[in-house]
């Protein structure tokens, strides 16, 4: 397990005897009202990939798949009671990180994970919605890489974000490597760059603190572009590493999943299509 959160005073994650454990896995993230992304998807894909999903709404979005009108961030007092009442309960094994919405929540949930050990950490930079809602301020944007990266054992940025956090113009793979490189210095201990916007195959490249890269290809389903494939990659690594697979074997494993989601994409109502996870 990864060593950067786990202080002296931290909370000792302990097995349970009797019954059939499942690892609890914790999503920190907005609320999307539709079910097309964020911690509705967050917590299929916990579920699917064998673990029990918790969640804390960060931040509450109006949008329906097509619009994104409005979005509330949560009070940081709010997020804090939460974690408290959960973590009395439950072993959390992962937190999955998604739209913060701002700096004070940012900072809260950096020192909140710091109470936990052994806790593997997915941070998920998500600063837009598909839909065209900004899910991240610039104020959050700092604290995120001050505050979270550090502590996280893998961050999961679209192109997007990984441009708006390198300032690198990214157009293939030798691109995404480059900011890849930049995205470790900001303290990770790897990197997933997710180059679905690129053309051709759905490229996807793993940077790690050893030196390893690796690109993770699957082909790509014409027709079918929904939402949420970011928010449930996330989710399907941190219930991997959960249940004690390595970084790079829970990435392999997330990228197998979302491929199979997507390609059992369905419709409903006048939306995008929606990811089909099992």
């Amino acid at each position: 397990m990864s060593g950067v959160n786990r202080s002296d005073t931290c909370l000792e994650i302990k097995d349970v005897e009797g019954g059939n454990q499942v690892p609890a896995v914790l999503a920190v993230g907005g609320h999307d009202p539709s079910g097309g992304a964020g911690l509705t998807v967050d917590s299929c894909a916990i579920r699917a990939g064998g673990g029990h999903p918790l969640t804390i709404p960060a931040s509450l979005t109006c949008q329906n798949g097509l619009e994104f009108a409005a979005s509330y961030p949560a009070a940081p007092e709010f997020i804090s009671a939460s974690w408290h009442v959960l973590i009395d309960v439950f072993d959390i094994r992962a937190v999955k990180t998604g739209a913060l919405a701002n700096a004070q929540n940012v900072v809260a949930v950096a020192s909140l994970f710091r109470e936990l050990c052994g806790a593997y950490l997915v941070v998920d930079p998500v600063m837009q919605s598909t839909s065209g809602g900004r899910l991240l301020d610039d104020a959050a944007r700092g604290a995120m890489v001050e505050k979270l990266f550090g502590l996280a054992d893998l961050v999961t940025p679209n192109l997007a974000e990984a441009r708006a956090l390198t300032g690198r113009h990214i157009e293939d793979v030798e691109d995404m490597e480059r900011a890849a490189e930049r995205l470790l210095c900001l303290g990770p201990r790897a990197v997933l760059l997710k180059g679905g916007h690129l053309r051709g195959e759905a490229k996807d490249l793993y940077l790690d603190s050893s030196g390893h890269v690796e690109v993770l290809v699957a082909p790509r389903t014409r027709g079918v572009d929904p939402r949420g494939t970011g928010c449930a990659l996330a989710s399907f690594i941190a219930v991997a590493m959960a249940r004690k697979m390595s970084t790079l074997d829970a990435c392999r494993f997330a990228k197998r999943e979302i491929s199979a989601a997507v390609e059992g994409a369905v419709r409903c109502g006048r939306g995008p299509h929606l990811l089909c996870i099992r």
